[in-house]
């Protein structure tokens, strides 16, 4: 089996939540974390102001099914845009389901082209991405054990 990733964003229509948006965004996740556990599929989701991203990883039909599940999300507004996909060797968010990084404040947004992901609507080669979310990714590294013990 191939390893894949996939990584697409798409505006958010804050009008269409419903509830205190601390309290959306959990039970966002905790979908998105059980969907990703039933399809073997690892990633992340960044949070901008008015986007999100989300990098997947996993087989071809785990990823297609996170997909086809957020395009019919009636809080995702308009198209969801790849921005990269292919083949990878390695998962970069191994020990994590879904791992959430809230850039909606520009103080906690990091340089670079993750910082610039809020605005960006183009193409990106997924290596380079890749290399940009090893920083994300190593967040994870001092919770390995627990992180591990939640995998089972």
């Amino acid at each position: 089996m191939t390893l894949q990733a996939l990584c697409y964003t798409c505006e958010i229509d804050w009008t269409a939540v419903r509830r205190p948006a601390e309290t959306e965004i959990e039970r966002a996740l905790a979908r998105a974390r059980r969907l990703n556990r039933l399809n073997g599929v690892t990633g992340a989701i960044l949070l901008y102001p008015d986007r999100l991203v989300q990098w997947l990883e996993g087989n071809a039909n785990g990823l297609a099914d996170s997909v086809d599940c957020a395009s019919r999300d009636p809080r995702l507004r308009g198209d969801i845009r790849i921005l990269c996909k292919g083949n990878v060797e390695t998962r970069l968010f191994g020990r994590c389901w879904l791992y959430f990084a809230d850039y909606r404040e520009a103080d906690a947004r990091p340089d670079g082209l993750l910082g610039q992901l809020g605005g960006e609507e183009s193409a990106l080669a997924c290596e380079d991405l890749r290399r940009e979310l090893r920083a994300v990714a190593a967040h994870l590294e001092p919770a390995r054990f627990t992180h591990a013990a939640m995998l089972v």
